[in-house]
């Protein structure tokens, strides 16, 4: 998404969201996921718009939602700063598109502070999303398309990771993300896959 965007000294730029994709890391039952993470918006009383997420998708074949979603975390600014949303997508019995997700509400914006995340990817379909060494969300069944656990009891080939800007959960901000060494980042201090 590009957006034009009018900066606190006055210049217009177009902004784009960005994302990065891991190259040769596969993440399969029986192993977790855990990683650590800090957005930091320019102005954290004005970050609406901000959308941060580390998420795996379409690993299953047969395309979107088919071949399955995780969101390892997404933080939508522009609709909660202090909720953070474990999901999962896939498509149901009829082929539409289904899903299931939790959010955890932590009192005070995501931005506040660094956060460790973790996915237990368990073998037979339980999926099990930790924050901050706190159970998030589970989820022990679905309706899929292909017949629970499948498509989440396949190995995962690509973790992404972004900071999307306005979408769906709403507009930037004008204050959200600054410019230069001032702006909007969202920071990966690590990512472990863990053999259970």
């Amino acid at each position: 998404m590009t957006e034009t965007y009018t900066c606190p000294g006055g210049d217009t730029r177009q902004v784009t969201s960005g994302m990065i994709r891991s190259s040769g890391v596969t993440f399969s039952p029986g192993q977790s996921l855990e990683f650590r993470v800090k957005l930091t918006p320019n102005d954290p009383t004005d970050q609406g718009g901000l959308w941060p997420a580390v998420w795996s998708s379409g690993w299953g074949g047969g395309g979107w939602p088919a071949g399955g979603e995780l969101d390892y975390i997404e933080v939508m600014t522009a609709e909660d700063p202090n909720r953070v949303m474990s999901s999962m997508h896939y498509s149901g019995l009829d082929g539409s598109h289904e899903h299931q997700n939790r959010g955890a509400y932590l009192g005070k914006n995501f931005s506040a502070d660094w956060h460790v995340i973790r996915f237990d990817y368990g073998r037979n379909g339980v999926l099990v999303w930790w924050l901050d060494g706190q159970e998030s969300f589970r989820v022990e069944s679905a309706a899929t398309m292909q017949g629970y656990p499948a498509p989440f009891d396949q190995q995962i080939g690509e973790i992404k990771i972004n900071l999307a800007l306005g979408g769906r959960p709403g507009p930037l901000a004008p204050g959200a993300l600054g410019t230069g060494s001032s702006g909007a980042t969202f920071e990966v201090d690590y990512i472990r896959i863990i053999q259970n």
